[in-house]
């Protein structure tokens, strides 16, 4: 375990994961929508604050919404922002 660092792009919809330093992998991401504000992904530096393997995810976000089992779970504000995988 060295330095981990994972960057977003949100112009370009990709994510980019390095270990010191070194490129470990690059993928597409689907960010949150500006359509809705709440949905509105947060530009900045952040640090992984909680991770969890699988957990159910709900909310408000133009309506109530519940998603069982998302996989990948990293929360990186106390807002519940999170990078998270999907099966859907």
């Amino acid at each position: 375990g060295g330095y981990k660092e994972v960057v977003v792009s949100l112009s370009q919809q990709a994510a980019w994961a390095y270990e010191n330093g070194e490129l470990m992998m690059s993928t597409s991401v689907s960010t949150g929508t500006g359509a809705v504000p709440e949905a509105v992904t947060p530009i900045g530096s952040f640090q992984i604050l909680s991770k969890y393997e699988i957990q159910d995810m709900e909310g408000n976000i133009g309506g109530y919404y519940f998603v069982p089992d998302v996989p990948d779970v990293m929360y990186f504000d106390n807002l519940g922002n999170a990078l998270h995988g999907t099966y859907w």
